[in-house]
């Protein structure tokens, strides 16, 4: 048993020693290198210490996330020193699976920076049925696009081609939203009113299609898909009745001036016949 353990503490130290050289200069990242020296190591699991790879690529990495932001941990794993790797080994990661195994343990703590997120999954139909890494992972995070909803992630509860339309909805709501902004966002100019008015709703639609990403209600997704398509074709109607209006406006405008310059012109030219006639009258 003590030449197990004697070759488990050799093999520890020796990945320590080969990872070195990624250790970070700054002490911001000490934290993430702590657990690095570990989780890269052959003498764990593959699902043990795949995730400190996966971290150092993802978002909460490069948004300064710490380990311990998520996986409550004694001081001891964030020591400098005084702590073998043995020693953190076998009194942290134990603790580290209590806290964050359950579903719902880990949904709060996703929820504990994503709270909107959160209140969304709470209110819909996965509540009790899925976790937040179900979706998204939990070190990789991949982020919440339409590829998430995909056969391996549905599949193990639903027949995908009963939530297929989902994502088409999605996909749909989405282009029509865009082509939305685009079209409000060449009449800003010539329509503030208009543009202030119907961009506040394509915003609201658009917030209302994120929620839908993780309540997932298929009702509630096709009706605000509905919702978003009815006011695009108001914003098509009211832009090209302002359109309108406004050439109708210009061909007015155009034509005033014409008439006040066919006007003028005549008045001119009533003035030189006039003077034209005086001196007609002045030489005889």
């Amino acid at each position: 048993m003590t030449q197990i353990l004697f070759l488990n503490s050799m093999l520890i130290l020796l990945q320590a020693q080969t990872y070195y050289h990624l250790r970070p200069v700054n002490s911001f990242e000490k934290e993430i290198d702590d657990c690095y020296s570990c989780h890269t190591s052959v003498v764990l699991d593959k699902k043990d210490f795949i995730p400190v790879i996966l971290e150092r690529k993802s978002i909460h990495y490069k948004k300064d996330v710490h380990c311990s932001d998520c996986h409550k941990t004694t001081d001891r794993l964030i020591q400098k020193g005084g702590q073998s790797y043995r020693e953190r080994i076998f009194s942290v990661c134990p603790f580290y699976k209590k806290n964050i195994w359950d579903r719902n343990r880990k949904n709060e703590t996703c929820g504990n920076c994503h709270k909107k997120e959160y209140e969304d999954l709470l209110s819909g139909v996965h509540k009790n049925k899925l976790d937040c890494v179900f979706c998204h992972s939990n070190h990789g995070i991949e982020r919440a696009t339409l590829d998430i909803i995909r056969p391996d992630r549905c599949s193990s509860c639903h027949r995908y081609p009963d939530i297929a339309p989902v994502k088409d909805e999605f996909r749909k709501s989405e282009t029509v939203l865009m082509a939305s902004e685009s079209q409000l966002s060449r009449i800003k100019d010539d329509m503030p009113e208009l543009y202030e008015k119907y961009t506040m709703k394509v915003s609201s639609a658009r917030d209302l299609m994120k929620t839908q990403r993780h309540k997932l209600s298929r009702l509630d997704i096709t009706s605000n898909s509905n919702y978003i398509l009815l006011l695009s074709g108001h914003i098509r109607k009211e832009i090209a009745s302002e359109q309108e209006k406004m050439r109708v406006k210009r061909i007015i405008t155009i034509g005033i001036i014409i008439i006040i310059m066919l006007a003028i012109t005549g008045i001119l030219y009533y003035i030189y016949q006039y003077y034209k006639w005086r001196r007609t009258l002045n030489k005889k």
